[in-house]
């Protein structure tokens, strides 16, 4: 071999030596590492690692689960007495919350609404954010409809004449009262200015409204939100509501709602005015009935409601056309519906410009789902059943 040759030889031979040196020295010294030696920090650096790996495991294993398993609706549950989470503004007039805080104190038109047969289906009463039923005349009914105008409908009514006791229910929020002509009362108090309003009679003010070609006078005197939009503009110009709220709270979850097909009818001493409410638990809300027919909004939609209200009261007539005297300032009994739940209680108003409030039997005020309410105003001797 040249002497080349056994140089490489001997290199090759002193880094194998080395290498099995080495590694027998490491190999040594693994035998003999002291845990106990180990740093506090590398132990801190290994237990967050660890924490992170375990922690990504779970949402993995959490995902894997949920995937397949459907969405429900989150209610948030509100007793009376308890905080209540809200995930937006409550609107004043029906407590709906609202995304925009702008959006949660429009100022409020009552309209004054037909409704004898002729005039039905009604145009925009299914979407009404609360609705008071009285009787009017003999034993038709008529309704006062609030709006709060955030929503656009094209055609509301058939609007009819003022009572005293409807001008004053609409003062109770400050409204802007719409309504065609009016009792002599009505009118007289109107003019006085007996009632927190702001007065749209159609006698005085025709470019507000209009007359539906389809039907007949007088069942066919319409308005719309975009025209009573500007008559607040020009009337209550940039006011913000300011008037006495009904509570309102989240609605009960599905295992707290009552039985399904829950019903209750009042009796308006007219077939054509029998009013029934059925519920549906699913939807947790009242759809309502009139005349033995599903009541219809002329657009087809169904009237329902979160909440229905039996208010009794105090009825006297008053002369041979058959106008009324309904004792507004009073507490008297009322009935509750509301989460398919009945609550027996009281109605409340301590003078006329107040607002009529409504509580359970131990005192504590009813706190109304978000959503539409219709109250019922019913003579004492009037048959109810549920």
């Amino acid at each position: 071999m040249s002497k080349g040759g056994k140089n490489k030889q001997n290199k090759k031979n002193i880094v194998e030596n080395l290498d099995q040196k080495d590694t027998l020295e490491i190999n040594a010294n693994l035998n003999t590492l002291d845990i106990k030696k180990i740093p506090p920090w590398l132990w801190g650096i290994f237990l967050f690692l660890s924490l992170i790996i375990l922690a990504e495991i779970v949402y993995l294993v959490f995902i894997f689960v949920q995937k397949d398993k459907p969405v429900e609706n989150v209610v948030w549950q509100n007793q009376i007495g308890e905080s209540e989470k809200l995930e937006g503004y409550p609107r004043a007039l029906d407590g709906v919350l609202m995304s925009d805080d702008t959006q949660t104190n429009l100022w409020p038109v009552a309209v004054m609404l037909d409704n004898m047969i002729d005039a039905r289906p009604q145009f925009g009463i299914s979407k009404a954010n609360l609705v008071i039923e009285s009787l009017a005349e003999a034993n038709i009914t008529r309704f006062l409809a609030f709006f709060d105008l955030g929503q656009e409908i094209k055609k509301i009514g058939p609007v009819r004449s003022a009572r005293p006791y409807f001008a004053e229910w609409a003062g109770e929020l400050g409204a802007v009262y719409a309504h065609s002509g009016g009792s002599p009362e009505a009118l007289a108090n109107i003019k006085a200015g007996v009632y927190d309003i702001y007065d749209l009679n159609e006698f005085y003010n025709g470019n507000d409204f209009w007359r539906y070609q389809n039907r007949y006078a007088p069942h066919n005197l319409l308005t719309s939100t975009e025209l009573l939009s500007e008559v607040v503009k020009n009337k209550v110009g940039d006011q913000v509501a300011n008037y006495p709220k009904f509570a309102f709270k989240n609605e009960a979850e599905v295992d707290s709602r009552g039985l399904d097909l829950q019903e209750f009818e009042i009796y308006f001493n007219d077939a054509d005015h029998l009013v029934k409410w059925i519920y549906n638990r699913e939807t947790n809300d009242y759809v309502r009935y009139q005349g033995g027919r599903k009541h219809l909004d002329a657009d087809g939609s169904e009237v329902r409601a979160k909440n229905v209200v039996i208010q009794k009261v105090e009825m006297e007539i008053l002369d041979a056309v058959g106008r009324k005297q309904i004792t507004t300032v009073d507490n008297k009994s009322a009935v509750i519906f509301q989460d398919g739940q009945i609550i027996e209680g009281a109605w409340k108003k301590e003078n006329n410009q107040s607002r009529t409030k409504f509580y359970a039997s131990d005192g504590q005020e009813i706190k109304f789902d978000r959503g539409i309410t219709w109250i019922e105003v019913v003579p004492e001797d009037y048959e109810v059943k549920y």
